[in-house]
């Protein structure tokens, strides 16, 4: 069966929350997806921990590239996505069990939609709620989505993903204006499902 979610974890010397991270992903209420893991050439141990979780569970894929940045690292795993949906994940972030299956139905049943994002937890040395609502004009002044968001694959090629921009510019915010330039659109699911 084709899997309904493809998760995408861009890593580079993630070792610190990897593990942390993998369980929240294995552990998932929603089982119909597979994680596809794009390292950029770490220097730490998160090779040992990526090979360690891929013998636990085949829906684990790792591919392995020269360090040319996280950027360059998710478009090489987009290109490997047979999904038609995608959730975002750094590697220094955890997710609430049940945040693939909400994010899969609330994309499948607002069908016009082209990304879902939820609140956010942040954790660690800053620790607050996040909890924004969208407004399209506001989000061209300031980046109010988080960017560890489903998005639809058609609509993620048809701005040409994330692309490389400079560096100084917030990659998931440059993502969402190409998206609304587009007339694309997003559906917030209203609880803590993200810890960032």
């Amino acid at each position: 069966m084709k899997e309904k979610v493809d998760v995408l974890v861009a890593t580079y010397n993630g070792e610190k929350y990897l593990r942390e991270q993998l369980d929240s992903i294995i552990k998932q209420t929603y089982k119909n997806i597979r994680i596809l893991i794009s390292d950029d050439c770490s220097k730490d141990r998160t090779q040992e921990i990526l090979q360690e979780y891929e013998k636990k569970d085949d829906r684990i894929k790792i591919y392995n590239q020269k360090n040319q940045g996280r950027l360059v690292a998710r478009d090489e795993a987009i290109s490997k996505t047979t999904a038609d949906i995608i959730y975002m994940l750094d590697s220094d972030d955890v997710i609430d069990p049940t945040l693939l299956e909400c994010g899969y139905w609330t994309l499948t049943t607002n069908p016009t939609a082209s990304w879902a994002y939820c609140n956010c937890v942040n954790f660690d040395k800053k620790e607050f709620l996040y909890k924004p609502e969208f407004d399209s004009e506001q989000e061209k002044k300031e980046n109010l989505v988080i960017g560890s968001s489903f998005i639809v694959k058609k609509d993620l090629l048809e701005v040409g993903g994330y692309n490389v921009v400079d560096q100084d510019v917030h990659e998931d915010w440059h993502l969402w204006l190409r998206l609304l330039e587009k007339g694309k659109y997003p559906v917030k699911m209203n609880f803590y499902g993200f810890w960032y």
